[in-house]
């Protein structure tokens, strides 16, 4: 009777969010693979029909798209090498702190807790040349010109250099990752028992030496999750990008999702747009995959 009922109960509470689930997710996924055989243009129903490989042969001879990849590689390996760091830092300064470790996590957190649009619109006015609060600064200190010279920049408009657009994305997006990834840390360091803290002070280990032979070993599930959702979230940025630099100048921060959504969205050109994300897909899950292979080892157990 109980068997019956427990039936009946994930067939009406399960099932039919299951159901939405794979219409909203799973449809669309698979009918992609027919899309991006097409040259559909999203209005013209006409243009919806098989072409074959011809959008993935445009696609290697896309240079645009290739300088996509390398811009997405080079922000997402300045992103995952800063990232991780300065968030294990912060989580070790705030773990121990005695005074002012609620205000100091406060810090830390909030930023990302913000919209997207938000963060990056706030850093926009603040990196702004002619209203924004960087260039009012260095005017108040009266270093505006020093700065550019010893930089060798023409103009304080960091988004708009080709030399510093990058820096600027991987700042803003830093700057918007790191509370998320110190909470992460946290929660790895509140799990390693004060115990062991405890035997290795009795066997001399401090400061550095503690770090490196208690904390960090016991610290690597911890560090393996959080290098995982950065190569994805890394390889997938396309908010901060697109409300700060758009993409330019030239190709300097065109990376495959903005590259993605202007060929889509501005060329109307649906069907290669929906070829050029089934490959993004596939650099994700292979990087994602490598990733965990070669980080995958025996679990410390304490």
């Amino acid at each position: 009777m109980l068997q019956k009922e427990l039936r009946k109960l994930i067939w009406v509470f399960v099932v039919p969010p299951l159901m939405v689930w794979a219409i909203l997710n799973i449809y669309p996924m698979v009918s992609s693979f027919y899309w991006a055989m097409t040259p559909y243009d999203g209005v013209t129903e006409s243009t919806a029909v098989f072409t074959g490989l011809d959008n993935y042969q445009r696609m290697m001879a896309d240079t645009r798209w290739w300088d996509a990849i390398r811009n997405t590689f080079i922000i997402a390996i300045g992103l995952i090498g800063t990232v991780l760091p300065v968030s294990l830092l912060f989580a070790v300064l705030i773990t121990n702190t005695r005074r002012g470790r609620e205000l100091l996590k406060t810090f830390v957190y909030v930023p990302s807790i913000l919209p997207t649009v938000i963060v990056a619109l706030l850093w926009v006015f603040i990196l702004d040349p002619t209203v924004g609060l960087f260039g009012f600064t260095l005017d108040a200190l009266g270093i505006r010109q020093a700065v550019k010279e010893t930089f060798h920049l023409r103009t304080l408009n960091l988004m708009g250099n080709p030399v510093t657009a990058r820096y600027v994305v991987v700042m803003v997006t830093l700057w918007a990752a790191i509370g998320m990834n110190t909470l992460y840390f946290l929660a790895g360091l509140s799990r390693i028992p004060v115990d062991l803290y405890d035997a290795a002070k009795i066997d001399g280990a401090a400061g550095w030496k503690m770090f490196r032979y208690v904390t960090f070993p016991l610290l690597y599930q911890t560090i393996q999750t959080i290098l995982l959702l950065l190569i994805i979230s890394s390889l997938q940025n396309f908010g901060f990008i697109y409300v700060v630099t758009s993409g330019n100048p030239g190709p300097t921060t065109q990376v495959m999702s903005t590259y993605i959504y202007r060929t889509a969205f501005s060329d109307h050109q649906f069907g290669y747009a929906t070829a050029l994300g089934t490959i993004m897909m596939v650099f994700v899950l292979f990087f994602t995959l490598i990733s965990r292979r070669l980080t995958n080892r025996e679990v410390i157990q304490y």
